[in-house]
């Protein structure tokens, strides 16, 4: 198979018409089949396995339903969130250069301005749903209905969720550094646009059956189990 770097820019929570810059990594895999797109860091909306490039053709997944559309010359993401479909990326096939993405990881990881540098975001598939963290608030998803929702107050519930649900390896000094950073902020602050899901209206359609990865098992590609900080 051969891979090609893309650039994608994500408008996800921003007004219908809005641009953003071309700095989200994604990857095209030309396999026997056709060609797919793989992405492993959108967060809580991130597609658990490979998409196939199609334009118009619904793509069930363990995780949600998305397709492709046409954006002008480029393509949009599109993902299916209580019955209305919400556009995620778009972008091109022109391949991205590495330096691209080193400039943008270094604005995103310095400037005052980046949701990254101010926040404390994880999240991760989980049998049949999502789990996410956003500062103080934790939320566990099955489908499109909220199983659990949390406002952490301390180390103990930082180390209950972070070590304890997303098996992140931190210690007592570190997660006391967290809960007093975090202390800062108010258990009602309003999340992010780009990283939060609103619940479904009720009778929203059921969470799609488990999708095999159409790469199959052995191909490396499988992305399931893994978190996103």
């Amino acid at each position: 198979f051969d891979v090609t770097c893309l650039g994608s820019h994500v408008v996800r929570g921003l007004p219908n018409g809005a641009e953003a810059p071309g700095n989200h990594k994604l990857l095209r895999v030309d396999v026997a089949e056709g060609p797919h797109i793989v992405d492993i860091g959108l967060g809580n909306l991130t597609p658990t396995v490979p998409l196939a490039l199609r334009l118009d053709e619904v793509q069930a997944t363990p995780h949600g339903f998305y397709r492709f559309v046409p954006h002008g010359s480029e393509f949009m993401l599109q993902t299916r969130i209580g019955g209305a479909w919400n556009d995620l990326f778009y972008f091109s096939l022109e391949p991205m250069p590495a330096a691209i993405f080193e400039t943008a990881n270094r604005f995103t990881s310095t400037a005052s301005g980046s949701p990254f540098l101010a926040n404390l975001i994880v999240a991760s598939p989980v049998a049949g749903g999502r789990a996410t963290l956003y500062n103080r608030r934790f939320t566990l998803r099955h489908g499109n209905s909220v199983a659990e929702r949390r406002i952490l107050a301390g180390a103990a519930d930082y180390r209950d969720i972070l070590v304890g649900y997303f098996g992140l390896p931190l210690g007592d000094g570190e997660l006391a550094a967290i809960a007093a950073k975090m202390a800062s902020h108010a258990t009602d602050e309003a999340v992010h646009p780009g990283f939060e899901v609103v619940d479904a209206p009720a009778g929203a359609e059921a969470r799609p059956a488990e999708t095999a990865d159409p790469f199959g098992a052995d191909a490396g590609f499988g992305i399931q189990d893994r978190v996103v900080v």
